[in-house]
């Protein structure tokens, strides 16, 4: 395949799933600002509550992601129950790992009083951290589903199932938040509730859709022989073995964030408000980045699968020229327009000079964020995990946070000090990551989750 329909087919891919990427972050948005307004002391346990709960659950998570690459590969291959087989064993996988992520995350919400939090957020904080970890087998499982349907090119689902969660959220919030027509006002156990159900609904709707290409795909009986112990055996071993990279990885990129959010305290809170606000701007067009680097990885899987390598070169190029163009757009904007960003979120004279200075710098990062997204993406298509945790961990932890604290503490450059250190973490991230991409060695692990399940 050209490089043009490589191109035509990431773009096509990548449009659902950066819509469901942003759509999913706006649950949390819609969370923040329906929940604000029954005061600071609610808002400040919801925040911090789903802090703690994704503390754990994106290292969970990224264990669940191996799951992508296999079945990207077995798809490229043209083994299709061999793909339904790994979305099986990830699915058993999903529940047995349920018991350790609820547990982690109700052992946090005990320990919450050692954090030294004011008195009157912790018992929000801690209601909301329990009744997500009860409902996080819902959590998990929506992360198997949404790997193995989007790994089989199938991104618009995604799309759809973020869009009506999102309209379960809304409508959950009004309901136990205001109370309407004598309904009872929960706070922030209602909000606990509500996303729990919002998660639930996304994940049956992807379920359903992976049912439906399951029947379409593969054949009548087949679909109700399941893998062999030792065939599920070695799958759940390959899954494993590709997902605790992507979950440490997760873990180094959150830990860079939440240290700088940390140092930015300790600054003042002018230095945290406009923290915050960049931080929420450059997530956005990060989310957007995420979703090209989830296309490119499954159509990099597909041509792994086929065993062609020329398409898969193609089709990482296809995703890197997709987010260089974005990205480079939303840095013109990020660099041209800095207050009138800032100043949707604030008037306040010094957190809108912090927050514009902050926003310059971001546009510099842009590129680097954006590329080294769309590397980690290829490469997890390719099955090589390894390199973009090894690459973070350098970047992120060894090099970004201490130049990061240096700049802002050493030399006083103050909030600007840590954002320039996490620009040169992920500048370095990228240019490793690049490297490793286009020089071929990521070939060398193909056949590592393309394994045929002999039943």
């Amino acid at each position: 395949m050209t490089f043009r329909h490589q191109l035509r087919r990431a773009f096509a891919l990548a449009t659902p799933a950066v819509l469901a990427q942003i759509a999913l972050m706006a649950m949390g948005v819609v969370d923040t600002a329906m929940v604000g307004r029954l005061g600071a002391t609610p808002l400040a346990a919801v925040a911090l509550g789903a802090a703690m709960f994704y503390l754990p659950a994106v290292f969970f998570m990224g264990l669940l992601m191996g799951l992508d690459p296999i079945v990207a590969q077995r798809f490229g291959a043209g083994d299709r129950r061999g793909c339904r087989d790994a979305f099986v064993i990830g699915q058993r996988l999903a529940l047995w790992l349920f018991v350790p992520l609820s547990a982690t995350i109700f052992g946090l919400a005990w320990c919450l009083p050692a954090l030294g939090l004011p008195r009157e957020v912790v018992p929000g904080a801690r209601v909301y951290m329990q009744i997500n970890a009860l409902g996080s087998v819902g959590f998990l499982l929506f992360v198997v589903c949404r790997g193995y349907v989007q790994s089989l090119g199938h991104t618009r689902p995604l799309l759809i199932a973020a869009l009506l969660g999102n309209v379960v959220n809304f409508v959950g919030n009004y309901l136990v938040l205001f109370g309407p027509w004598g309904l009872p006002r929960l706070g922030v156990l209602g909000c606990a509730l509500t996303t729990v159900i919002a998660r639930l609904t996304m994940m049956f709707v992807i379920w359903a859709v992976a049912r439906l290409l399951d029947r379409r795909d593969v054949a009548t009986d087949e679909l109700r022989r399941a893998p062999e112990r030792s065939a599920a055996l070695m799958l759940a071993r390959q899954l494993l073995a590709l997902g605790w990279p992507i979950g440490t990885q997760m873990i180094a990129e959150l830990g860079l964030f939440s240290a700088m959010a940390v140092a930015a305290g300790r600054i003042g809170a002018s230095a945290v408000a406009a923290h915050q606000i960049a931080l929420h701007l450059a997530a956005l067009t990060y989310t957007a980045a995420a979703g090209i680097g989830m296309a490119g990885g499954v159509l990099v899987g597909h041509a792994v699968g086929a065993l062609d390598r020329g398409r898969a070169r193609h089709a990482a190029a296809a995703a890197m020229t997709l987010v260089v163009g974005l990205m480079s757009c939303s840095a013109t904007v990020f660099a041209l327009f800095p207050a009138l960003l800032v100043g949707v979120f604030t008037k306040h004279a010094e957190v809108l000079r912090s927050g514009v200075q902050l926003l310059r710098i971001a546009a510099v990062l842009q590129l680097a964020d954006g590329v080294q997204a769309v590397a980690v993406g290829c490469l997890r298509g390719a099955g090589d995990t390894a390199w973009p945790m090894r690459a973070h961990l350098l970047a992120s932890l060894a090099v970004g946070l201490p130049v990061a604290l240096l700049f802002a503490f050493s030399l006083g450059w103050g909030v600007g000090g840590l954002w320039w250190g996490a620009t040169i973490g992920l500048a370095l991230s990228a240019l490793i990551l690049c490297a490793r991409l286009w020089s071929g060695r990521w070939w060398n692990v193909r056949s590592v989750p393309v394994v045929p399940v002999k039943c």
